[in-house]
């Protein structure tokens, strides 16, 4: 009887080593098992097919910007033109993409120590662009006028007219969201703030500028007026 237990203990201890020596060496196999490829690409907030493009959001709304407005001001001054978009809905192919957006673009002069705001556009629109180097191919503007809401229910995706009146709701009538947006842009690139108040007019033929100020007053359309004040006027040289 003795002999049968010492038997069972011995085939017991060697169970325990081999089981004790198969954990070690799966441990040791673990740790010296290459890491596994990365294969998610970049992060979530940057698609891999675009990043490893190069593709540059900011060239294209600069794109955007230059298709969408003229320089007009540049003999005279330093300009810059901007471009900010609210994006709705996306749709791609692979050759293309197509965003829903409303786009606003201004073109700013820098003037003194300050930057000015000339002219613009802001207006839902269809942008496409190439895939994957993003390059601008067309902007397709929503009609003006009566047709206007007509145009943006007939071109937009579901999606894309569900979001864009649920971002119309959210404006005031104060500077826009991206109006807001371009006048920090355009005060980055150009160094200087935006003027908020105070227009300027310059005369593109004989380069005679004003600077305005605008007075409003009236809490009715009964009593509302409309007056302006001209703070400083000149004449400007054209750039060599």
């Amino acid at each position: 009887m003795k002999t049968i237990v010492k038997i069972l203990l011995a085939i017991l201890c060697v169970l325990a080593v081999l089981l004790i020596a198969g954990a070690l060496w799966l441990r040791v196999m673990h740790r010296t098992q290459p890491e596994p490829a990365v294969t998610g690409g970049p992060a979530a907030s940057e698609p891999a097919g675009e990043a490893q493009s190069g593709f540059d959001p900011e060239a294209l709304l600069k794109e955007c910007a230059e298709d969408a407005l003229e320089a007009r001001y540049a003999e005279y001054l330093p300009e810059v033109l901007c471009a900010e978009t609210e994006v709705f809905d996306t749709e791609k192919t692979d050759a293309e993409a197509r965003e829903y957006v409303i786009l606003d673009a201004e073109e700013y002069v820098k003037f003194k120590d300050k930057a000015y705001s000339m002219s613009g556009i802001s207006a839902e629109a269809i942008i496409r662009y190439t895939l994957p180097e993003g390059r601008l191919t067309e902007i397709e503007w929503s009609e003006d006028g009566a047709g206007h809401e007509k145009w943006v229910k007939e071109h937009f995706t579901p999606k894309a007219l569900e979001a864009r009146n649920a971002y119309l709701k959210g404006e005031g009538s104060e500077r826009t969201r991206l109006g807001r947006k371009l006048d920090a842009k355009a005060a980055r690139l150009m160094g200087v703030p935006v003027e908020p108040e105070n227009l300027l007019e310059i005369d593109r033929d004989t380069g005679k500028y004003k600077i305005i100020r605008t007075i409003e007053s009236g809490d009715t359309p009964d009593t509302y007026k409309f007056d302006t004040e001209v703070l400083e006027e000149g004449t400007l040289k054209k750039k060599d």
